[in-house]
């Protein structure tokens, strides 16, 4: 089962705001921030072709990019953007053979979405 079914979202949806210009995970991020210099990817760019790595099966792909977001200073730390991020990645971690790293990104990512409740899936 792919991720985002598993968390009952679409990539697309899933960070939805993610640069603060939706609702949904953008509560997390910076929304003052402009949008990306040209030819910068945005978050929502990146967490995009993260998880299209991922669901791939191409975690070498995906890793890297999971490991920038999660260090953006824009992705607040406790946010539903940074909980996405740590499932994923774990996800991918945990793929790669690196299982405790995995379970420990997942067990930090998860209370995040769990907390989040109803209002997550919107």
């Amino acid at each position: 089962m792919g991720h985002a079914a598993f968390l009952g979202h679409s990539r697309g949806a899933f960070l939805g705001g993610i640069d603060g210009h939706r609702s949904g995970l953008g509560a997390g991020c910076t929304a003052d921030k402009p949008p990306p210099a040209a030819g910068q990817s945005s978050l929502q760019d990146d967490f995009n072709k993260a998880s299209e790595a991922e669901q791939a099966d191409n975690c070498a792909v995906a890793l890297p990019i999971f490991a920038r977001l999660a260090g953006d200073p824009r992705v607040k730390p406790g946010s539903l953007a940074a909980g996405a991020v740590a499932v994923w990645r774990g996800n991918c971690l945990i793929a790669t053979g690196q299982i405790e790293d995995g379970v420990t990104s997942i067990q930090a990512g998860l209370p995040i979405l769990e907390k989040a409740g109803a209002d997550f899936a919107r």
